[in-house]
């Protein structure tokens, strides 16, 4: 599975590269292949649930006659042999890729830059804009020049979006119906603003938002701006990533909820004060633990301890508002 991502990256890089807005062809890509990875967990997990494994069934015994899967599949059954075999075949194509992928590093690198483009608008006369503006366009510029910066930050507001849809196309009583599970909409309605918390905390944007200036920061604290529009210019951008998709949502919701009045603004209100929580510490645990001699922004992303750190302190503050949530009957 690594070896195939490994080449259905590389030709995903290799045809984007030849666009003008190849960036942001990357980023929709990768946000349609995550929703398709999404609906197809949904969709297995709702066949689960519903009892019926006949088409699951037949999709292995289809898959069970087609090698590897064939292997895969004696493997599973306990054959001691298949298994062996099946490793050696999952190391001999590791082995491969990465022997190949060391061998023609360089070509391949060259291959899959993308080429360089005449910029437009070149000669046109700049808009001026007061620090504040211009550092939350700096911000928003990067943001979005880094796909996987993108894609491991606004995950969290797709899939806040995709459930207040999800739940306005197919309302709580038909869920009910249809998994059999009873008082879902009641549940519904009690955790409306723990369940947009969550998503919330997913989508922190500031965690990292430092450690990405890597050597220029120095450069940009010797800025003749304060400190204090600097550090707001990284909250914005946060903010701008959370809040439309918070508001969009819990108004869905509270439609389709037809929540009471208190409960609405008690739906809008909190993942709004997550928003600003989450953009605050993210970029406080970013100060206290920056990483600015990284080689890739994969790094940066993926593998921060101040990233970590923000993902933790978010989830304790979501799992507190479930508590508060069932305490209170979502009145916080």
């Amino acid at each position: 599975s690594v070896s195939i991502s490994a080449v259905l990256g590389c030709l995903l890089l290799r045809v984007t590269s030849r666009f003008m807005h190849s960036k942001a062809i990357n980023i929709i890509a990768g946000f349609a292949f995550f929703g398709l990875v999404m609906a197809l967990s949904f969709s297995l997990n709702f066949t689960i649930a519903q009892g019926d494994l006949s088409g699951i069934a037949g999709m292995i015994d289809g898959l069970a006659g087609i090698f590897p899967f064939s292997l895969l599949y004696k493997a599973t059954m306990g054959g001691a042999l298949e298994t062996l075999c099946f490793a050696l075949l999952c190391t001999g194509c590791f082995a491969l890729s990465a022997w190949l992928i060391s061998t023609f590093y360089d070509r391949l690198a060259v291959l899959l830059t993308p080429r360089a483009r005449r910029a437009r608008g070149g000669d046109r006369p700049q808009a001026v804009r007061t620090p504040r503006k211009a550092l939350i366009c700096h911000e928003l510029k990067r943001y979005f020049a880094i796909p996987i910066y993108v894609l491991n930050t606004g995950f969290g507001a797709i899939l806040m979006l995709l459930f207040s849809f999800f739940l306005a196309v197919i309302s709580p009583q038909k869920l009910e119906s249809m998994m059999d599970t009873p008082m879902i909409a009641q549940y519904m309605q009690t955790f409306v603003p723990a369940i947009l918390s969550l998503f919330v905390v997913m989508s922190s944007t500031t965690a990292c938002a430092i450690s990405l200036e890597g050597k220029s920061f120095c450069a940009m604290r010797a800025m003749p701006v304060r400190t204090a529009a600097y550090l707001w210019s990284k909250i914005a951008v946060n903010l701008l990533v959370t809040a439309p998709a918070a508001l969009i949502s819990a108004a869905i919701l509270v439609f389709a909820l037809r929540l009471p009045p208190i409960k609405a603004v008690a739906a809008l209100v909190t993942p709004l004060a997550c928003a600003l929580f989450s953009a605050a510490t993210g970029l406080y645990f970013n100060l206290k633990m920056p990483k600015l001699d990284w080689q890739t922004e994969t790094a940066v992303v993926k593998q921060s301890m101040s990233v970590l750190a923000t993902m933790l302190t978010g989830f304790v503050v979501a799992g507190l508002i479930f508590g508060l949530s069932m305490w209170t009957g979502a009145l916080l």
